[in-house]
């Protein structure tokens, strides 16, 4: 009964993702043709029908070699997870397509797991409503589950002090996405201040006494831990040297490339600032390009013509935007103790204990002689 909330949230997100299971350009059809391309070199193409899925690969991918075409956008590790589907018989898309969906499907049968293990009652439950109302229609048509899923597990196992866990983790999920970077720098932090390695100021931090606080900090440089932070940077070294030496381009500077000229996409937090400024002489322009929709503006270095845009789908996304950087904020200062959580259920075990045994800990813990019976 535990997992029948996660039995009912993925047969949904199969049901709602199953409209892209036909669309040429889908995410999933991307997948599968950097898979053919790299194993097979640009005739790979031939070998997955329609071939019109492969259409967006560039003349250079198409006339390389085996073992050399990288992913455009992605780390080339993620070409692993590409793969894995290419098991099934690839002379209709349709099976590689729901291969893929099975896999994603199990990578969030095992996040309801971990959470259910590891977190505090009720986050499996809720993973599982919010993957069916966030991610109705692409949870299983992308594999940024895979990521996730290891984010996740760095964080348990941080908070577990298992710290050499915790950096491989970030690693081979950094190895799947560029956004895992953003933990490094506070799970280092978190490692030296469990290791009592780093300075901490006594008092509350001000403009005055930063520039202070953080040489004092700095000057302990030496004596934090160094070993966790070398293997993370040996794993992405290695893994990203491994497919550098087949093809350099395709392994590192194409992805910088990709994200450099890449513009702001229609849902992040920077496209209200471009939409707020298209009131003040900025126009903006709604244009699909690199695999998803985006808003180009002057504002953004580019020239535009100013199209219309549906109302209210902005307010909408800026309110979510707004209310996600909320949340970050309260997490990180931990306003009305959101990170306590642990401390409160203790305390909950604590005060049922006493109210149950209330008495006897009274008498104990009492200061006073006890009163002797009369004989």
């Amino acid at each position: 009964m535990a997992y029948l909330p996660i039995i009912v949230a993925v047969i949904l997100l199969f049901l709602g993702g199953s409209w892209e299971y036909f669309r040429v350009h889908a995410a999933v059809a991307y997948y599968a043709c950097y898979a053919l391309t790299f194993w097979h070199g640009g005739g790979g193409v031939n070998l997955y029908h329609p071939v019109a899925h492969c259409n967006f690969l560039p003349t250079a991918t198409l006339a390389m070699p085996p073992f050399h075409a990288m992913p455009l956008e992605y780390p080339p590790l993620s070409l692993v997870l590409f793969s894995l589907p290419l098991f099934a018989p690839l002379h209709y898309y349709l099976y590689y397509t729901v291969v893929f969906a099975m896999l994603m499907a199990l990578t969030i049968v095992f996040i309801y797991w971990l959470l259910l293990r590891y977190a505090p009652r009720g986050a499996g439950l809720a993973f599982a409503i919010y993957m069916v109302i966030g991610a109705w229609g692409i949870a299983v048509g992308r594999f940024d589950l895979v990521p996730a899923a290891l984010t996740l597990i760095c964080v348990i196992a941080a908070e577990r002090k298992r710290w050499t866990y915790a950096y491989i983790a970030l690693a081979f999920a950094l190895l799947l996405k560029i956004y895992p970077l953003l933990l490094l720098p506070a799970l280092f932090i978190a490692e030296q201040q469990d290791a009592r390695r780093f300075y901490t100021p006594q008092q509350p931090l001000k403009l005055a006494s930063l520039p202070g606080e953080l040489w004092q900090t700095l000057r302990g440089i030496s004596h934090w831990r160094w070993k966790n932070s070398i293997i993370f940077f040996a794993i992405l070294l290695g893994v990203t040297g491994f497919f550098a030496l087949l093809n350099f381009q395709g392994a590192v500077l194409s992805q910088l490339s990709y994200f450099a000229n890449r513009p702001v996409q229609i849902e992040s937090t920077g496209s209200p600032l471009l939409f707020l400024g298209a009131h003040f002489g900025y126009p903006v322009q709604i244009i699909p390009s690199f695999g998803s929709t985006n808003v180009v503006s002057r504002l953004d270095r580019r020239v535009v013509v100013p199209v219309p845009y549906k109302p209210g789908f902005i307010e909408s996304v800026t309110a979510r935007n707004v209310l996600l950087a909320f949340l970050t904020l309260a997490y990180l200062f931990n306003w009305w103790q959101v990170r306590s959580t642990r401390n409160r259920r203790l305390d909950g075990v604590r005060s049922s204990t006493v109210s149950e045994y209330g008495e006897e800990r009274e008498d104990h813990h009492s200061t006073s002689a006890p009163v002797q019976p009369l004989r």
